[in-house]
């Protein structure tokens, strides 16, 4: 039985003054016109144009472990604590203001954004991919669009967003159709080439290919159409 478990909550965070600098390792990175955010257990740190220091745009009460961006006002987040909770938020690059939900109980690894901008995709520990309607609303449960048997890593959607694509620990992407709505409109293609976990993925600008990079060191294309 699946177990799922949502909550939400409402922080804030001003930017913080001096000395900001990212704690232990940046896991991830997104960049919108000249500014640059990234995360770490530090939080979500900003860096404008030419300048050398950074902002703190959050730091919530969870380790943040991907932040993409969603629009000029607005960030999505997700990571959560180890072993006990996964948590996806959307936070305001200005004022810092951030509405988190709670997945699950192990981290979400990392998240996207479909190109309509009306959902967030979270690749999860437990192995699940979950597609979320934006903006976030706790009194909707999350779609379970498939899930890898090992911790999900890296997820994207094509350009087009007719595809939802998730590389795990186990080897293997999986990629499944979605309509317009974000409803699954067909059977999940496994696509299984690397002898070892898969760390990052991305698509072609076409959306005809998918670039996938794997802990055998090994960076291999593959066709949407599963070749």
């Amino acid at each position: 039985m699946r177990v799922l478990i949502l909550s939400w909550c409402l922080t804030v965070s001003a930017y913080a003054a001096d000395d900001v600098r990212h704690l232990g390792p940046v896991t991830g990175i997104a960049v919108t016109q000249n500014t640059v955010y990234s995360c770490s257990q530090a939080g979500v740190l900003r860096n404008d144009g030419d300048s050398t220091t950074f902002a703190q745009v959050v730091r919530p009460e969870f380790r943040v472990i991907d932040v993409v961006v969603l629009s000029d006002k607005q960030l999505a987040i997700c990571g959560g604590r180890p072993g006990a909770s996964g948590i996806v938020g959307i936070v305001d690059r200005e004022s810092g203001e951030l509405n988190t939900l709670t997945l699950s109980k192990d981290l979400v690894y990392a998240a996207a954004i479909s190109p309509s901008k009306g959902f967030l995709a979270a690749a999860c520990a437990d192995g699940q991919l979950m597609l979320l309607g934006l903006p976030l609303d706790p009194s909707k449960a999350p779609v379970l669009v498939h899930k890898h048997t090992a911790a999900a890593r890296a997820v994207a959607f094509s350009p087009d967003g007719g595809f939802l694509i998730s590389g795990g620990l186990d080897g293997v992407l999986l990629t499944t159709p979605l309509d317009e709505s974000g409803t699954i409109s067909g059977e999940t293609r496994v696509l299984q080439e690397h002898t070892a976990g898969i760390e990052c993925l991305a698509f072609s600008p076409d959306g005809k290919q998918i670039a996938s990079g794997a802990r055998d060191s090994k960076v291999r294309l593959h066709s949407t159409n599963g070749r």
